[in-house]
């Protein structure tokens, strides 16, 4: 019985180690009324800020890794068109999860969203 704990514990452990080293795929999601124009960008922060634009108009997804146990993080803004209207939300979501949202507003037609995950 030990013998087979003890191999199941040595099967098992790489697996769980490799885990814990892969990088976040966070998803940067813009949705809300269809067809809202915006302009923005998401900047991460390994080796530096790395910045990239994000226009266009809902709904929009981007993909972005962030490094894990890295010092990474993920940092965005989105700013409605001035002649848009309608409600926009934003996601970022990391590993399924939603680590941080927000939306517009008739007096607030602009976001901030951010995710360190260390």
């Amino acid at each position: 019985m030990k013998v087979l704990a003890l191999c199941f514990l040595v099967l098992t452990l790489p697996f769980f180690a490799c885990e814990n080293l892969e990088d976040y795929q966070v998803t940067v999601e813009i949705a809300g009324d269809s067809g809202i124009a915006f302009t923005g960008w998401f900047i991460t922060a390994y080796t530096g800020p790395d910045s990239t634009p994000a226009n266009g108009t809902t709904p929009a997804t981007w993909t972005v890794v962030v490094k894990r146990n890295a010092g990474d993080a993920i940092s965005g803004g989105f700013l409605i068109d001035s002649l848009a209207t309608g409600t926009m939300i934003g996601r970022l979501i990391a590993d399924g999860d939603t680590v941080d949202a927000d939306t517009t507003a008739a007096n607030k037609p602009a976001f901030h969203m951010a995710w360190n995950p260390e």
